[in-house]
């Protein structure tokens, strides 16, 4: 590594815990978003040369948008030096609003890649939270031509110390080295100089006047398969509108799949990590996906945009980009996504929650175990879609006629 300039961040869930971390010599110090009395903790940690990173949720739906927003402003107003947001949607909503007020893209966007990174600072991210799994080299890379900061896990033991219900975990964050020496140093080194208050503007969000309805009538099914007992003409002639299967199990069978092109869609769902190392023989691999006519794939990572659409594939995402607000749909439809799956936390949603959602691409619901088509009516769900892990070839059929079966039907059938 070239440079010593490394300082520790620390994330903790307390105000008292924070003014610790500073005394302890963090740089930076997340905190959760509605922490009491913030504007003071705000005030300590800059005395000491820290910043005060507001933490907000993972999961934001269309009903707590403008709630999280209003409180973005809270934050920027008590002093805070930036907010560390996990939701593409919102993300694109708060550079709206506050324009010059620092982003800090959360570890749910796991960037690993420096694609991921790139995407990120298009969209106004001035640091990212970079996967543990990455080494040095790796993020040495993301740092000089991403153009932003990064953060990530230590490697080294962590020091902790613990009061009351809290404690306080030490982290790096990377600048332009990750020396040992550095780090040692930036421990120990006492925090002098005073941090300025952050200044910020207000802008202009506007949020969608109307919302696209999406598919009209009970939504279709699509299905995600993890085994190669799985791949079988009857599964794929039992009614779903796209199949979706792991790339390495689509080139591992490519005899089997032969009988089942003509009856669905095949997406091939890319890796959930793809290092920078890992591209060129992720890309031999979807040269010989193009040859065997597959022409989708589903993505679960920003930094797999530019991947896929290198290749010239469709590109739908999966829940892996935790989608649960109408925002987020629209950035996705920005991007080119012909449909994406929506988050694990929208489950919690109530039916006209769903409805109301925008769906500027077709949208999927992984719905609660035993539900069927017929349960979601006029929501303007493209599909319900259902995974299968280790299901046999029955399992998976009785499973999906459940889904496709209409009480009317079934009455008719008793009858």
């Amino acid at each position: 590594m070239k440079n010593s300039n490394v300082s520790i961040s620390a994330s903790v869930s307390e105000a008292y815990l924070a003014r610790l971390a500073a005394d302890s010599g963090a740089g930076v110090i997340t905190v959760p978003y509605n922490l009491p009395d913030a504007a003071a903790a705000a005030a300590y940690c800059r005395a000491r040369g820290a910043k005060l990173i507001a933490d907000f949720p993972d999961f934001v739906s269309d009903g707590e948008l403008t709630v999280v927003l209003n409180r973005l402003i809270r934050a920027a107003k008590a002093g805070f030096a930036g907010a560390a947001l996990n939701d593409l949607g919102l993300i694109t909503a708060a550079k709206e609003l506050l324009p010059d007020f620092p982003i800090f893209a959360g570890s749910a966007f796991n960037v690993h890649n420096l694609f991921g990174a790139i995407e990120l600072k298009k969209l106004g991210v001035c640091c990212v939270s970079c996967s543990d799994i990455l080494s040095d080299e790796e993020l040495q890379v993301i740092y000089d031509l991403g153009g932003l900061d990064v953060e990530t896990i230590s490697d080294f033991e962590p020091r902790e110390e613990s009061s009351g219900t809290g404690s306080v975990y030490q982290r790096r964050t990377v600048a332009d080295s990750l020396d040992a020496r550095a780090r040692a140093a930036a421990l120990s080194r006492p925090k002098v100089k005073a941090v300025p208050r952050p200044k910020y503007r207000g802008g202009t969000y506007n949020p969608p006047e109307e919302k696209p309805f999406g598919h009209a009538g009970p939504p279709q099914l699509t299905i995600s398969l993890n085994s190669a007992s799985q791949l079988t003409s009857a599964v794929s002639r039992s009614g779903p509108k796209v199949l979706y299967i792991p790339y390495a199990l689509i080139l591992e069978n490519k005899q089997t799949l032969a009988g089942i092109w003509q009856n669905s869609e095949v997406c091939a769902i890319l890796p959930n990590t793809i290092r920078d190392s890992e591209l060129p023989a992720l890309n031999r691999d979807l040269q010989e996906l193009q040859s065997l006519h597959v022409t989708s794939a589903a993505l679960g990572n920003i930094g797999h945009i530019a991947i896929a659409k290198r290749f010239g594939f469709d590109i739908r995402a999966s829940d892996g980009f935790n989608v649960c607000n109408t925002e987020s749909i629209r950035r996705l439809a920005d991007y080119g996504f012909k449909s994406c799956v929506l988050g694990r936390g929208t489950g919690g949603l109530s039916r006209d929650e769903l409805r109301k959602l925008g769906k500027y691409i077709d949208t999927e619901l992984v719905p609660p175990r035993g539900s069927r088509t017929a349960d979601y009516p006029q929501s303007g769900l493209s599909a319900l879609h259902l995974e299968f892990r280790r299901e046999s070839e029955k399992e998976c059929l009785e499973a999906i006629n459940l889904a496709m079966f209409s009480p009317r039907a079934r009455r008719d059938a008793v009858s």
